[in-house]
């Protein structure tokens, strides 16, 4: 029982992080610049984003 308590908790946690930084990361887009001054920039992939996003929220709490 335990084992399955433990496995539980791991799936559930993982599939609430996911979908945390799914959330996250509907709402601002952040990427960089290939190339200083170039105006060519590159978006991060959207699971990126989302850590990106979630970090920053982190450190700057609205």
């Amino acid at each position: 029982v335990h084992e399955a308590e433990k496995y539980f908790y791991e799936l559930t946690s993982e599939t609430f992080k996911e979908a945390h930084i799914h959330a996250v990361s509907r709402a601002v887009i952040w990427s960089v610049e290939l190339i200083s001054n170039s105006d060519q920039w590159e978006q991060y992939s959207f699971k990126l984003n989302g850590i990106i996003e979630d970090a920053f929220l982190k450190k700057y709490p609205h």
